[in-house]
């Protein structure tokens, strides 16, 4: 009876072995799935978190960048308006001061005109370059004077021709020679050889080594 009695004890402890064993077995394992899911749910969390911050720094850098090129629009801008405000403001005082030349009291033209250079590739000689000085137009008729800027020689004819439509009328005079260019003296267009209206003058150079001729003016006579 006391044989049996301790079989019996013996398949207890060892049924309550396997299973406190089980037990251990399956906490162990529900322990192990715990640890991983939150070292999973900790790794995503920390990915995020690092996106969020990427995100956060791109779109910072893309404002800072879009601000930097709106104010270095806005500065290129506004130093192209203040260039091209200044380059207006110098024409109107070019113009302007074209304009108070023209227009004495008396209305009457008298600017400083440059030169353009000749070409006379049809007589072969040397290109004068010759300018309109001063010109005038009064009860006396239109007068000018010029000359040549790029020779110096005596014995040459400076003409003053006057056009207006098919009418041309002309005066000449010996040129002057000096120390540094060649000048034509004053010469005069009467009036009672010139309509009233607008007329275009040149000045012309001629000798036996040199001509050419100046761009025109206009004239008004009343």
């Amino acid at each position: 009876m006391g044989h049996r009695k301790q079989k019996v004890l013996v398949g207890v402890a060892a049924i309550l072995g396997v299973l406190i064993l089980a037990g251990l077995l399956v906490w162990a394992e529900q322990s192990w799935s715990t640890t991983q899911a939150e070292m999973i749910a900790s790794t995503q969390a920390a990915a995020g978190s690092s996106s969020a911050r990427s995100t956060a720094h791109g779109s910072d850098a893309a404002k800072n960048h879009g601000d930097s090129s709106g104010a270095t629009t806005q500065n290129s801008h506004h130093a192209n308006g203040q260039t091209n405000g200044d380059a207006a403001t110098g024409d109107s005082s070019s113009g302007k001061q074209s304009n108070d030349a023209n227009q004495m009291n008396d209305g009457v033209a008298r600017d400083t005109q440059q030169y353009t250079n000749s070409t006379n590739v049809n007589d072969g000689k040397i290109a004068a370059q010759v300018e309109l000085n001063w010109w005038d137009a009064n009860e006396a008729g239109i007068s000018a004077t010029g000359g040549v800027t790029n020779l110096i020689g005596p014995g040459g004819t400076c003409t003053l021709t006057a056009s207006r439509g098919s009418a041309t009328v002309s005066t000449s005079t010996t040129s002057i020679a000096n120390a540094t260019t060649t000048s034509c003296a004053r010469m005069t267009i009467p009036r009672n050889k010139l309509s009233v209206g607008s007329w275009q003058i040149r000045l012309s150079y001629t000798s036996s080594q040199a001509s050419g001729t100046s761009t025109e003016a206009t004239v008004d006579v009343d």
